[in-house]
């Protein structure tokens, strides 16, 4: 159960991958009328939310194994479900709960969030402490 939590939330971390490259057109017409160099930051921002939103794809998509059975994976993966719980907080910060949809995209912000966060809570007690066994001899030779 948890491999298909953690391979959904890659899922749809790729499907706001092609969101947000498909954005591109739009944010150039959106921002005409402003200047360039804001035109430019928020192209840059955009382009970069995509690509962070490409690793965390493939981390949960082809290595999923990793988030669930290394301390670093699930520091990872804790990493990508407060990428979605921030976003979620920044949807009511900047446009209020009033707003049209605000609701419903911090509820599924929050639910893409909870689907990296599940599976390292249920497997966190699974995963030794110290160093991992396949790297402790690398570690100490050094």
């Amino acid at each position: 159960m948890n491999k298909i939590l953690i391979r959904i939330g890659g899922v749809i971390n790729l499907l706001f991958v092609l969101f947000h490259l498909a954005m591109v057109p739009g944010i150039g017409i959106a921002l005409a009328l402003v200047s360039p160099d804001i035109q430019a930051v928020v192209h840059m921002l955009n382009i970069h939310v995509a690509f962070t939103l490409l690793i965390f794809a493939y981390l949960a998509i082809f290595q999923w194994r990793d988030l669930l059975a290394t301390r670093l994976g699930h520091i990872t993966a804790i990493a990508i479900a407060l990428f979605w719980f921030l976003r979620g907080i920044n949807q009511i910060a900047f446009y209020g709960l009033t707003a049209p949809g605000t609701l419903l995209w911090s509820g599924l912000c929050l639910a893409f969030g909870l689907l990296h966060l599940i599976p390292v809570i249920r497997e966190w007690k699974n995963v030794p402490r110290g160093v991992q066994p396949q790297y402790a001899n690398a570690q100490t030779s050094s």
